[in-house]
């Protein structure tokens, strides 16, 4: 479960059954609908970050989504994480986000990218030396300095 505070003073807490909103006074739950486009992407809902313009990223355990504060929708982005499970989003000051997974490795999405289609894809590979040392990431986070820190079952990574 993951819950944050967004700029407007409400709680979103994640969990597996779908995405609570809090007011102050009563909850509104979201879930995933079928064949409903706008809805949220997946019920199990494992990472929550709020981006540079105060849109909240949902990272769910079928790709991410993004809850669009001023017309109070949920939109699949990026398409190209649709099948993996999100376990830690890091939206940088710069608009840019960097995306981490169980199984398939880090993204970045340039801020620029705005269909994030053509993310950079870090991944474990025996063949290099520099590459993550597993594809299992367990969190990411932007220090004071702006440097990225990735952090895997088996070490601390600087990106």
């Amino acid at each position: 479960m993951k819950v944050i505070q967004d700029h407007d003073g409400y709680l979103w807490i994640g969990t597996a059954s779908g995405l609570y909103r809090y007011d102050g006074q009563r909850f509104t739950l979201y879930k995933h609908i079928i064949d409903e486009p706008n809805s949220l992407v997946n019920n199990a809902v494992y990472e929550l970050e709020l981006d540079t313009q105060g849109n909240i990223l949902i990272g769910t355990g079928r790709g991410m989504g993004k809850y669009d504060k001023l017309t109070e929708t949920f939109h699949t982005f990026p398409k190209i994480l649709s099948d993996k499970r999100i376990t830690s989003i890091c939206p940088t000051d710069d608009g840019s986000i960097w995306v981490g997974t169980l199984h398939s490795g880090l993204y970045y999405f340039e801020k620029t990218d705005t269909d994030g289609t053509e993310p950079e894809h870090f991944f474990f590979n025996p063949q290099q030396a520099n590459s993550l040392d597993d594809n299992r990431i367990h969190s990411i986070v932007q220090d004071g300095e702006g440097n990225i820190w990735v952090a895997t079952p088996k070490s601390l990574h600087k990106a």
